[in-house]
C-alpha cells in the first residue's frame, strides 16, 4: 500500500506540473566535395508504425516532452552539453542534419539516435554553404537574415536587442569554446590550437591541423552552439537560464527545477520547411515546447498512457513492446541505438587476454543466440562493437553475413572448440577472471549469464559490481587488471576508430595495432574527400577487426520512439545531426482536432 500511495502522489504531482504550464489557444544546401545517393531501403532494425499525415500543416499548440533528469546546463562553457536540453531549441550551430534526408523527405537518414555525423547527410544552419578546400581547412558562409531572438520580458535579449547575426558572432562563440578551459571544446584534441578568423562580416575560416581535422570540424560545425558576446561579456555566461538569447526556433520563458521548462515560438525565425506538405512555411508550426522532468520511468509511463505527454522517447524495449500492444493506435519507431553500454572490454596488453586464442575461446564459449533469446526477447542485434548498424552508417557496417567465415566462427556457440583453443593457449584447467561491472541490475544478470556459460570452459568468473561513480572513475582512467564492462562512443566517431585505437576510455581494451594505424589516416583523409570510399574502407577494415576478438559484445535490444497520433511530421526524427535531440520540435505539428476528438482535450 505504502508504495501504490507514493506512486499516485508522483503522477498527482505531474498532472498539477502539466495543468500549471497551461496550453495557448530557404532551401538548405550541402556543398561538399562529394555527395552520396540517397536510398529509402529500411533496414529491419527500423521499425516504423506511422499514420496518415494531415494534408496542410497546422500552425498552434504545444508539444509535452519529457525529461528523466533535471537540466544541467544552458549553456556549453560548462562542460558538455547533453545535459542542456534545451539548448538546441534556443541556440543553433553551423550546420545541422538535413531533415529532408530523414523520414519527412527521402528517407536516406532515420534522424532516430543522437550521434549521427557524416558530412554528407548535412544542411545548412547559421552557415547557407560551407566547403573543404584542402583537409584541415573548412571555409563556411553565413547566412544573411538571421536576427538574434527578441524577448522584451528578458534583461539579457533586450541587451543584444534582436541585431543581426554575423560572422564575427561565430569567431567569438569558437575562440571562447576553445579559450574558455571548462567548456568541452578546450578538452578536445588539436582544437585549441585550430586558427579561426573572419575573412568579411560574413565569410568564417577554420584551420585546424589534418591529423585533427574530422574531429575537430565535426565539433565547431554540427556541435557548438552559438551564443551572443554581449551576454557573455556583462553576465559571465549563460548558465543562468534567464540569461538565455539564442536565434533558435523557440524562446526560453521559464523553468522550475526538478520540475518544467517553457519554451514558447520564436516569432522572428528565420527557416523555412524544407521538405514535404508544408514546404516553404514559416517554422516552427507549435506555438512551444513544455519539458516535464519525471525521474521516474513509471510515472513517465503513466503520463504517456493518459496522453499528459506527447512523446515518449527511448523507452526500453520491454516498455515499448508492452505500451504498443496495450494501445494500437500509438505510433512508434523501434530502432538500434548508436552505442552500446554493455560491451565486455579485456586487458589485451597482459596475459592471458593478449593472446588471440584465449580471446577467441571467450567468444565461442558465449552462447549470443541465448543471451539474444532468454535476456532480450529473442530480438536484438548480435555485432554490436564496434559500431551498430544504424541506417545513417549502414555502408561502412559489416554484418555477420557479410563478415568472413573465421568471423562467423566467433559468434557461434562452440564449448569443445573454446576448450581446445585454452589448452592451445597454455590453459587446459581454465583460469580464474575478474569483471568489473557497475551495480545495475541489467548488469548483474547479464554477467550472472556470463558466468554460467563460460564456466562450462572452465572459466571461474568473479563479479566485482562497483557504484556508479567508481565504476566511472576506472572505466575513465582505464584502471583495471582484466575484464570491465564499458560503453563505446556512438556511430559519429567510427571514422576515428577511437573504440579500437588511442588512450580514450572507449578503447577500453588497450587496443594498440599497427595495421589500424595504417588505416587510420586513409579512412580520414577519404571521409572528408571521398565519403562513399571512407565506408568502403571501413567495411573491409572491420573483417579485420573483428577477427581479432579485441571486445566480446553484447546483444543489443531495439529502444522505442513512441507518440500520440496528433503529433504529425515525426515519424521518430528525434535528433537531426550530431546530439540535436528534440529538435524536432522546429517541424513537427499538432492536429489538434484529432488530439481534441481521443482526449477531449485540444
Amino acid at each position: 500500500m505504502k508504495k501504490i500511495f507514493v506512486f499516485l502522489m508522483l503522477l498527482i504531482s505531474l498532472i498539477l506540473i502539466l495543468t500549471a504550464c497551461g496550453e495557448k489557444t530557404s532551401t538548405q544546401n550541402t556543398p561538399l566535395t562529394t555527395t552520396t545517393t540517397a536510398k529509402t531501403t529500411r533496414p529491419a532494425t527500423a521499425t516504423t508504425s506511422t499514420a496518415p499525415q494531415a494534408s496542410t500543416p497546422r500552425y498552434g499548440g504545444y508539444v509535452t516532452i519529457p525529461l528523466a533528469a533535471d537540466i544541467l546546463n544552458f549553456e556549453e562553457m560548462y562542460g558538455w552539453h547533453p545535459g542542456a536540453h534545451l539548448l538546441k531549441l534556443t541556440n543553433e550551430e553551423l550546420v545541422m542534419g538535413d531533415w529532408a534526408k530523414g523520414p519527412a523527405g527521402t528517407g536516406e537518414c532515420d534522424w532516430a539516435i543522437r550521434g549521427t555525423d557524416r558530412f554528407v547527410q548535412k544542411a545548412g544552419s547559421l552557415a547557407e554553404s560551407w566547403e573543404y578546400p584542402k583537409v584541415g581547412t573548412a571555409i563556411y558562409r553565413i547566412r544573411h537574415g538571421i536576427n538574434w531572438a527578441v524577448n522584451p520580458n528578458s534583461e539579457a535579449a533586450r541587451l543584444v536587442n534582436g541585431r543581426a547575426l554575423n560572422a564575427h558572432d561565430i569567431v567569438w562563440t569558437l575562440q571562447t569554446y576553445i579559450t574558455f578551459t571548462r567548456a568541452y571544446l578546450y578538452s578536445q584534441p588539436g582544437l585549441k590550437d585550430a586558427k579561426i578568423k573572419a575573412l568579411d562580416d560574413w565569410t568564417v575560416q577554420i584551420d585546424i591541423d589534418p591529423a585533427y581535422f574530422e574531429a575537430g570540424i565535426s565539433r565547431f560545425q554540427d556541435f557548438a552552439s552559438i551564443i551572443p558576446r554581449e551576454v557573455v561579456q556583462k553576465y559571465g555566461s549563460m548558465q543562468d537560464w534567464r540569461t538565455s538569447v539564442g536565434t533558435g526556433a523557440f524562446i526560453l520563458k521559464d523553468y522550475v527545477p526538478g520540475s518544467s521548462a517553457m519554451l514558447e515560438r520564436n516569432a522572428n525565425y528565420w527557416q523555412k520547411d524544407p521538405v514535404g506538405p508544408g514546404k516553404g512555411s514559416q517554422l516552427p508550426y507549435v506555438d512551444g515546447v513544455k519539458y516535464v522532468i519525471i525521474t521516474d520511468s513509471s510515472t513517465t509511463q503513466s503520463a504517456f498512457r493518459t496522453a499528459k505527454i506527447d512523446v515518449y522517447t527511448s523507452a526500453d524495449w520491454e516498455t515499448g513492446a508492452l505500451l504498443t500492444k496495450e494501445n494500437p493506435k500509438l505510433l512508434y519507431k523501434k530502432l538500434i541505438q548508436d552505442t552500446t553500454p554493455n560491451n565486455t572490454m579485456m586487458r589485451t596488453d597482459k596475459a592471458p587476454f593478449s593472446d588471440i586464442r584465449v580471446r577467441r575461446a571467450l567468444f565461442m564459449a558465449t552462447d549470443f543466440n541465448a543471451l539474444k533469446k532468454d535476456l532480450y526477447g529473442g530480438e536484438a542485434d548480435i555485432i554490436t562493437w564496434p559500431m551498430t548498424s544504424v541506417r545513417e552508417y549502414k555502408d561502412a557496417y559489416l554484418s555477420l553475413e557479410e563478415a568472413p567465415d573465421s568471423v562467423k566462427e566467433l559468434y557461434n556457440y562452440n564449448q569443445q572448440k573454446a576448450k581446445t583453443l585454452l589448452a592451445e593457449a597454455g590453459y587446459p584447467d581454465g583460469f580464474k577472471v575478474t569483471i568489473i561491472a557497475q551495480n545495475l541490475t541489467e548488469r548483474v544478470d547479464y554477467y550472472s549469464v556470463i558466468k554460467a556459460m563460460w564456466a562450462k570452459v572452465k572459466i571461474d568468473v568473479t563479479i566485482d559490481l562497483k557504484e556508479a561513480a567508481v565504476w566511472e572513475s576506472i572505466t575513465g582512467a582505464r584502471n583495471f587488471e582484466q575484464l570491465i564492462h564499458s560503453h563505446t562512443a556512438p556511430c559519429g566517431a567510427i571514422y576515428r576508430m577511437i573504440n579500437y585505437r588511442g588512450t580514450g576510455q572507449t578503447n577500453g581494451s588497450y587496443i594498440n595495432d599497427s595495421y589500424v594505424e595504417q588505416m587510420y589516416p586513409k579512412i580520414q583523409e577519404a571521409y572528408i574527400l571521398n565519403p562513399p570510399e571512407a565506408d568502403r574502407l571501413h567495411k573491409e577494415l572491420m573483417k579485420y577487426v573483428l577477427d581479432q576478438a579485441w571486445v566480446i559484445p553484447t546483444p543489443l535490444p531495439p529502444l522505442y520512439h513512441l507518440w500520440w497520433p496528433w503529433v504529425k511530421n515525426f515519424n521518430g526524427a528525434l535528433s537531426p545531426g550530431y546530439d540535436n535531440t528534440f529538435k524536432f520540435s522546429y517541424y513537427i505539428w499538432i492536429d489538434r482536432d484529432l488530439r481534441e476528438s481521443m482526449t477531449g482535450k485540444k
